[in-house]
């Protein structure tokens, strides 16, 4: 896929490093979270990478997370656009746990944060997330080819990542078909400093997965590339939309603004196109992403004149 990109900065950007790791997390305590989890879990992960780079008794590890900590709290690449070194991969909803119950987790680590994969397994040994505590009872590599790996099996000094691209799903299905995005997780999107309320165009959505790329990659879109993305996906008409307003966003400036929810239908895009889209579902797009807002999937519309939903 790599060589088939004609754009460098794109194919660049297709080409940075990405590894996945999952987790399965047993309830100690009984666990209750209100509305989206994502950002509690972050905060939660975050004050045990605190607590490991200080008090763990193997040098390695206080280094690994302290390099992890560092990354993390860089500062912005420009445009408003935080570097991005990983997003968490959880679940829609609240969190209703009794003691024993499983709850799933899931992380991608982008560029120099996939090196630090080791320190994520012992994070992810004991985690509170409000009141309740969460115990690791199993974690795992994952491979692009869809396949997973224990981490016991891994080396600690192993390289897991692989190439954005190779994560991407084959296009086929997608190509030359009208496109349905389901937004799996509260997704804040802007336009004009104003969050967007309803899908008009595809543009919002184009621009958001640019700027992911452009947090996960260092370095932005040529001013030319970006306008030429930012015309096509002006143009693709909204077949149907069936997104709603949510809860208002703890992270945003303004509680009044509010994330979006549900799902809509595009039509036929190009393939350059249908690459952002695709990397924008891993790199996840719009405000709080590293905490697992805005996440979504990319599937075909089952006829072209399908009636709106």
């Amino acid at each position: 896929m790599e060589a088939d990109v004609p754009d460098p900065w794109l194919r660049a950007a297709l080409s940075i490093p990405v590894a996945v790791l999952l987790f399965k997390l047993r309830a100690e305590t009984s666990v209750r979270v209100s509305g989206f989890c994502g950002r509690k879990v972050h905060g939660a992960l975050f004050a045990r990478v605190r607590r490991l780079r200080e008090q763990h008794p193997d040098p390695a590890m206080r280094y690994l997370c302290g390099r992890l900590g560092e990354l993390h709290d860089r500062r912005a690449v420009g445009g408003g656009v935080h570097e991005r070194p990983f997003v968490l991969g959880v679940l829609p909803g609240p969190v209703k746990l009794r003691r024993g119950d499983n709850w799933s987790l899931g992380v991608a680590l982008f560029g120099e944060t996939a090196q630090c994969w080791p320190a994520w397994a012992e994070i992810c040994r004991e985690l509170r997330v409000g009141s309740g505590r969460l115990a690791r009872s199993g974690a795992w590599v994952g491979r692009p080819e869809g396949t997973v790996e224990s981490v016991t099996e891994v080396s600690a000094g192993a390289d897991i990542a692989a190439p954005l691209w190779q994560w991407l799903p084959e296009q086929e299905t997608l190509r030359g078909r009208p496109v349905r995005v389901k937004l799996e997780t509260p997704t804040l999107l802007v336009q004009r400093n104003e969050p967007v309320r309803r899908m008009e165009s595809l543009q919002p959505v184009v621009v958001a997965a640019l700027a992911g790329l452009k947090a996960v990659s260092g370095r932005d879109a040529p001013r030319d590339s970006a306008f030429a993305w930012h015309r096509q996906a002006r143009v693709v008409p909204i077949l149907a939309d069936r997104t709603h307003a949510s809860v208002p966003c703890p992270f945003s400036p303004s509680r009044r603004r509010r994330s979006l929810e549900g799902e809509f239908q595009c039509g036929t895009v190009s393939d350059e196109l249908l690459l952002i889209l695709q990397a924008g579902s891993l790199t996840h797009i719009g405000q709080g992403s590293a905490m697992g807002f805005g996440r979504y999937t990319l599937s075909p519309v089952a006829k072209a004149g399908r009636a709106p939903l």
